[in-house]
């Protein structure tokens, strides 16, 4: 096994280990185990579970920036955003970004771990709402800038989409979720 692949595979395990047992329970020797590896070959990869963490938020950060990428480019190609493509995107929002076997487990532990870290409560709500949001508002404005819906408040309108998704996430209501983004485009699209 390459050195990049017996990382990829320590990253993995210590999320599956911090995603079951929580961040604080699961030590190095527990990771070692899990990889089938000494503890101390680990410390080769990552100096502490911080340093574990810190990479799964990079790789979470990195596959955040590429699908940003992919809709960014998807999204300028296009004249007119139909309403099946926009529940479909919203749809995918969550089952392709928030349930990512590279992010929800993510997400899950730092879901747990923000009530005893504020650094982890701040890294939860970038990726659950400031990242998402941010990138909900460029898309708007220019989805406004290019008349393809009217001219609003991008603010408002990135927010209400984002409590359609953050609904579709946390109640797995897949029927619900479709409802309530054909009901929004609707309601803002031409």
């Amino acid at each position: 096994m390459t050195n990049e692949n017996t990382k990829e595979l320590i990253l993995d395990k210590s999320m599956e280990l911090f995603a079951k047992s929580g961040y604080a329970a699961a030590s190095m020797r527990d990771i070692s185990r899990a990889v089938g590896i000494k503890a101390s070959s680990i410390y080769y990869h990552y100096d502490s579970k911080q340093a574990l963490l810190d990479a799964m938020i990079e790789r979470a950060d990195d596959l955040t920036s590429e699908l940003k990428g992919v809709f960014s480019n998807a999204l300028k190609k296009t004249d007119k955003v139909g309403k099946e493509m926009f529940v479909l995107t919203g749809l995918h929002f969550i089952k392709g970004y928030l349930m990512n076997k590279k992010i929800q487990p993510l997400l899950r532990i730092l879901e747990c771990e923000r009530f005893h870290s504020k650094d982890a409560d701040k890294m939860w709500k970038k990726m659950m709402f400031d990242a998402p949001m941010e990138h909900e508002m460029k898309t708007f404005e220019e989805l406004m800038e290019r008349g393809i819906i009217p001219k609003a408040d991008a603010s408002k309108l990135a927010f209400e989409y984002q409590a359609i998704i953050s609904m579709g996430y946390f109640t797995g209501n897949d029927k619900a979720t479709e409802r309530s983004l054909g009901d929004f485009y609707d309601k803002f699209f031409l």
